[in-house]
């Protein structure tokens, strides 16, 4: 759970910061962007949160009756759908926070990265409850690990950039 918290909360930051840094005209799109962060930093915290604790604390007291609805390595447990609609939250807010980027290339790759995480974060708000076969699912996920940490990679080098310019 612990990777999983080093993706949650700097992304409401960084989803501020691409906010503050943006062209006034596009700032409708930023702001948006925050909007579902918020909501996605909250489901996703409190599940890695319960993950960290409440099963955790089950785990080493011996008290498993039940547990497998909770546990995150069980793909039908309650935990599953909080993922899917956290993740997907995250990826609207990418999708929106996607539109506020439009000069240069640097800029252009963090657009077109942005919005590919918002279509997967969609597809996983959408496969989740329709059955689609796990294999599509942690398929996305595996596209998902790709694209997330260059698109952040891509606004870091644009943030650095932005800076030295301003020096």
């Amino acid at each position: 759970m612990i990777p999983g918290f080093l993706v949650v909360l700097p992304f409401l930051p960084m989803m501020i910061t691409i906010h503050y840094s943006s062209a006034a005209d596009r700032r409708v799109y930023s702001m948006l962007g925050i909007a579902f962060a918020g909501i996605s930093v909250a489901i996703l915290g409190v599940q890695y949160y319960s993950q960290i604790t409440v099963i955790r604390y089950n785990l080493i007291s011996g008290e498993q009756q039940g547990l497998g609805l909770f546990v995150l390595g069980n793909p039908h447990s309650f935990f599953w759908p909080l993922e899917a609609l956290g993740y997907g939250f995250m990826g609207l807010s990418t999708l929106f926070a996607g539109f506020s980027f439009s000069e240069g290339s640097l800029e252009h790759w963090i657009r077109a990265l942005f919005l590919a995480n918002g279509f997967l974060g969609v597809a996983g708000i959408v496969a989740y409850p329709l059955e689609i076969s796990t294999v599509a699912y942690l398929s996305g996920l595996a596209l998902w690990t790709l694209v997330f940490p260059t698109s952040t990679i891509l606004l870091a080098i644009s943030f650095r950039r932005r800076l030295q310019y301003k020096s």
